[in-house]
């Protein structure tokens, strides 16, 4: 009988784990952190979106999820503002990838105070404006001591300041994952303007990022506008567009490494600087890899593989700060789809091989420039395309340099039927009828 009951007692403890909670924000818990508070692992804190929560945030330790119902969209209007009052999200008690944030814009963060005596009697420096991600423990290269790794998506971190890392920080053996998100805008007065990495130890784990913009951060002092790695970190980078980031000390504008650090570079674009793309101070040296990219020079990084471009990569409005690709960029179509995500920072899919940088082109495959609606399809473009006019239409097809195409074209009912089997993928222009009907199509 006591066995009976301590059997039925376990079941019961184990359905309670299993069980994960949602707790709503106002409706249920007034602020994020009581809400996180009241949380254990695996439950969700649900925010309500278009609204400005004035607080800085702790996970405190706990694998949960804070999110607003739709991360894609209320990123832009959902904001965390730190009010100047230190970092405003912290992951400092070693959460996991599970511990997970997705939704928001981060703003108004001034970072963490944490200690970094242990190395040359360093005073404390101020770190993470917008966010932060560290170990409790004090400094070891032991690689079971755990730092913080959790996974941030679809969020905005912008107009936050510190000393290192003035939109994110990360130090000591966290690994985060960084994803679908947009540093910019943030500054920071020693070193790693919108991304600092620290005491990460490459043999024990890489900081990924993936669809990340990373535009207009500055940083003084050591330098890395974009991104800093130092002390054994590696830092993976796919599907990234790093652009227009300022170091004033005219060390790595785009990204700095020193001390055994290194960077891994594929998909994505670097543009929008003057120095070399990789500033190396030294230290232990380890080679950073580059392929399926574009950028502007890639003075400073050792591997530079056969399918990296360096050509302008033609953005919507850089002006303006859209730094998506007009039709005719060559980016497009640029990638590869090995470990390639599936969908871009905007959310859309990525068809084919995908495009280099954080964001898909607004091209996906067939789009109109002018004229009167002609129906072309399938899209993506594979083999064929099909036409649908009954009016005997001259087609002409060029590519983005403006050459003619010489491509089988066989009338149907109804539809022309045109052979692209033959030509290589990126951007072509289809003019029909003297140009009176202009339609782009991506291959």
């Amino acid at each position: 009988m006591k066995l009976r009951n301590t059997l039925i007692a376990a079941l019961i403890l184990q359905g309670h784990v299993l069980t994960a909670a949602t707790l709503k924000v106002p409706m249920q818990y007034s602020t994020i952190q009581s809400a996180i508070n009241a949380a254990v692992p695996g439950d969700t804190v649900l925010v309500e979106p278009n609204t400005t929560y004035y607080e800085n945030i702790d996970f405190i330790g706990k694998d949960i999820t804070v999110r607003t119902p739709n991360p894609v969209n209320d990123r832009h209007t959902t904001i965390i503002d730190g009010g100047l009052n230190g970092s405003v999200v912290k992951f400092i008690n070693q959460e996991t990838n599970n511990a997970k944030i997705e939704g928001f814009t981060v703003t108004n963060g001034t970072g963490t105070i944490r200690n970094w005596s242990y190395y040359m009697g360093f005073p404390p420096v101020v770190a993470g404006g917008g966010i932060i991600c560290d170990s409790p423990h004090a400094f070891t290269s032991n690689p079971s001591v755990v730092g913080s790794s959790p996974t941030i998506s679809n969020m905005i971190i912008v107009n936050n300041s510190a000393e290192y890392g003035g939109g994110v920080s990360v130090w000591l053996h966290s690994f985060p994952i960084i994803e679908n998100t947009i540093i910019t805008d943030n500054n920071s007065t020693v070193a790693g303007g919108g991304l600092a990495c620290y005491e990460n130890f490459s043999t024990i784990g890489t900081v990924v990022l993936r669809n990340v913009e990373i535009s207009r951060n500055i940083t003084g002092g050591l330098g890395g506008g974009g991104v800093i790695a130092n002390y054994s970190s590696r830092v993976s980078m796919m599907n990234c567009t790093v652009v227009d980031n300022v170091s004033l000390s005219g060390y790595g504008e785009v990204l700095f490494r020193a001390n055994g650090s290194n960077f891994e570079i594929y998909n994505s674009i670097l543009w929008g600087f003057t120095s070399d793309i990789l500033y190396d101070q030294g230290g232990v040296p380890v080679l950073s890899s580059i392929d399926y990219s574009d950028a502007e020079n890639i003075y400073g990084i050792t591997n530079v593989g056969p399918a990296t471009l360096s050509i302008n990569p033609l953005f919507v409005n850089a002006s303006n700060n859209n730094y998506r690709l007009s039709p005719g960029s060559l980016c497009i179509n640029a990638g590869t789809t090995v470990n390639a995500p599936l969908n871009d920072l905007d959310g859309n899919p990525r068809n084919g091989n995908p495009d280099l940088g954080a964001y898909e082109s607004e091209t996906t495959s067939i789009n109109e420039t002018s004229g009167n609606s002609i129906s072309l399809y399938p899209n993506p473009v594979q083999d064929k395309i099909y036409l649908d006019a009954d009016e005997n239409l001259d087609i002409r097809i060029t590519n983005a340099a403006g050459q003619l195409m010489d491509c089988q074209i066989n009338q149907q009912p109804g539809k022309k039927v045109i052979n692209v089997s033959g030509m290589a993928q990126g951007v072509y222009f289809i003019d029909c009828g003297n140009n009176s009907h202009t339609k782009f199509i991506k291959l």
